[in-house]
């Protein structure tokens, strides 16, 4: 098992301003790979829905960068991720997307310390607008993955296979130790 933790949840959720605040903290984290992969085509010319239209291209575009950042982190180190490998999954069964040998043998090999899935804000809170939206908020699959190739996601509540839930703008009251 690694010693990561990964911050997962729906669009405008909280998460990468989540993991700002925690590296603002001195923590180690990591970048949102799907939100990186739009902006380098979009460095290309390409637009947000030319990319997205392009749907299973995208989705093997933010695997494989999400596989080459993970395969470079130390297990050991503590490590926050701004979503992880198990959110492919997600994303491919919201969109009806066969999952790959690729997808499926990296499930195989993951196992991090403990997952947060960040509830969407309450009512009255505005959305991160600086991005497109998505207009459909698909499961986590870290939540919907019980049982099949992610063994040993330990949850934030200590019961296994069931991450911790957050609502946004929760604060993080105690540092996170190294195991």
């Amino acid at each position: 098992m690694t010693n990561w933790y990964v911050i997962t949840g729906g669009p405008s959720s909280g998460k990468t301003t989540t993991v700002d605040m925690l590296h603002g903290l001195g923590y180690t984290t990591t970048i949102e790979h799907a939100r990186h992969y739009l902006d380098l085509k979009r460095v290309e010319g390409k637009t947000v829905e030319e990319v997205r239209a392009l749907r299973l291209e995208f989705q093997h575009g933010v695997l494989a960068m999400q596989l080459e950042q993970e395969a470079s982190l130390d297990p050991e180190a503590t490590i926050f991720l701004d979503r992880a490998i198990p959110d492919s999954l997600a994303y491919y069964r919201f969109l009806d997307i066969q999952p790959d040998a690729q997808l499926l043998d990296a499930l195989r090999h993951v196992s991090y310390r403990k997952t947060f899935i960040l509830d969407p804000p309450r009512r009255g809170l505005r959305p991160y607008r600086g991005r497109l939206r998505a207009t459909a908020r698909p499961c986590s699959s870290h939540r919907g993955i019980r049982g099949s190739p992610n063994p040993g996601c330990e949850s934030a509540n200590s019961q296994p296979g069931r991450p911790s839930r957050v609502h946004s703008g929760s604060a993080l009251t105690e540092p996170v130790k190294d195991a």
